[in-house]
């Protein structure tokens, strides 16, 4: 008999035990215009695209997940970079489009 295994296991969860989401940044080389790429991106939850290779995503992975998810096959010599923000009170500053800002409001 095998013992069961949780898919979850591996994603934060609070102190009610609810998986928690959070907001990865993903860069990879702007010379790689990839459609399929951008579709990984996409299935990996609510996103925002800014400057053609920079997306926010608020998923469940991690960002080691994330990372496997995005390099796997023809792009496991890409240079991407995959970081956790926080959207904590005062945690992001600056000047962009007000679409950026609400995405962040919503998806906070």
């Amino acid at each position: 008999m095998g013992g069961t295994s949780n898919r979850n296991e591996g994603y934060s969860k609070n102190e009610f035990g609810n998986i928690m989401k959070r907001i990865i940044l993903v860069i990879y080389d702007p010379s790689l215009d990839s459609d399929i790429l951008k579709d990984r991106i996409k299935t990996l939850g609510s996103n925002y695209t800014f400057w053609g290779n920079h997306w926010l995503v608020e998923t469940t992975f991690t960002t080691k997940e994330v990372y496997q998810k995005l390099s796997a096959g023809e792009f496991e010599t890409t240079s991407l970079i995959v970081i956790e923000m926080t959207t904590a009170s005062g945690s992001y500053y600056g000047r962009m489009n007000t679409s950026l800002w609400d995405w962040l409001k919503k998806n906070k």
